[in-house]
């Protein structure tokens, strides 16, 4: 059925928009997110381990480690060598490896050596944060725009659903009431015009215009029916005549007259006439007409006028 296909190919197309704003959501979300993770994971990770290596040379204050001291400096540099992310780390944290014996027995140019690795080191991983911080925000614009777009876009689609929607449905039904409306109030030549409507919504337009047509039909028939007059034959009827005569239809219109009563109504009194057979009828005799005689099978009158 169309008028189902319209409204389920509408509702269908917004679901659809609106599925593939969420899936598109879904997926900006997702690429940030590994960049988000690694920062978290590797790059703080490497900086929280070079601070704590620091803070145990400032322990020593230049003196040896002690053995709680060397341990915590080799966990934490074995957590540097475990979350290597730029190649330039290698080298730094061989250098540091190298010189951990000499740090731990006190040897003060090693741990000036060691602390100025670790100060490089950390740089290398901030940097790599600041890096990874600008792709997510090349992500996160990337998928504004997208979703700025994907939003123009079912905006438009949603107004072409909506003009759709009121030219194939609203407006047929709007005719097809405003039809009944006018049949209610007696205006029995209007019919439904034709529109571009799904196939339940033109049947039933054209089943009321065949409905409106029959009751016209219907009411034709059961109306009185009337004869049109012979114009020749009544003229030549009148003109046999020596009184002024003229017929008049039932709105007061003058249809034929013979010359005597043309004579009469292009005469001084004539205004006078004009009037009295203009209000003439069956049960009413005006002023100015000396009878009025209905004629049969002919919605008029014939009327003579007063000499």
């Amino acid at each position: 059925m169309e008028l189902r296909r319209d409204i389920q190919l509408a509702v269908g197309i917004f679901i659809a928009f609106l599925l593939v704003t969420a899936f598109a959501a879904i997926g900006l979300l997702g690429r940030m997110s590994p960049a988000i993770k690694r920062i978290l994971s590797d790059n703080v990770a490497s900086v929280t381990a070079c601070e704590d290596m620091l803070h145990v040379l400032a322990l020593a204050d230049g003196s040896a480690l002690d053995v709680e001291q060397a341990a915590w400096f080799e966990s934490s540099l074995a957590r540097v060598r475990q979350n290597i992310t730029e190649e330039s780390e290698r080298p730094v944290i061989e250098e540091i490896a190298r010189l951990v014996p000499q740090v731990a027995a006190g040897d003060v140019p090693a741990r000036h050596r060691v602390v100025a690795a670790l100060r490089q080191l950390a740089t290398i991983n901030r940097d790599a944060m600041y890096r990874a911080d600008a792709r997510a925000r090349r992500f996160s614009v990337a998928g504004t725009w997208a979703m700025v777009f994907l939003a123009l876009l079912g905006f438009g689609a949603g107004i072409g659903i909506a003009r759709r929607f009121s030219r194939r449905i609203l407006l047929p039904l709007s005719e097809l009431h405003q039809v009944f409306v006018a049949a209610r109030r007696g205006e029995s030549h209007r019919r439904c015009a034709r529109l571009a409507a799904p196939i339940e919504i033109a049947g039933a337009m054209t089943a009321a215009n065949a409905l409106l047509d029959q009751c016209e039909a219907a009411a034709a028939a059961a109306a009185p029916h009337y004869e049109p007059i012979d114009r020749a034959a009544a003229i030549q009827l009148l003109d046999a005549q020596t009184e002024p005569l003229a017929v008049v239809d039932d709105k007061g219109e003058v249809v034929l007259a013979n010359q005597a009563a043309l004579d009469a109504l292009s005469g001084p009194a004539g205004t006078a006439a004009r009037a009295a057979l203009h209000e003439a009828t069956a049960d009413k005799l005006p002023p100015g007409l000396a009878r009025v005689t209905p004629i049969k099978n002919v919605h008029a009158w014939l009327c003579a006028l007063q000499t």
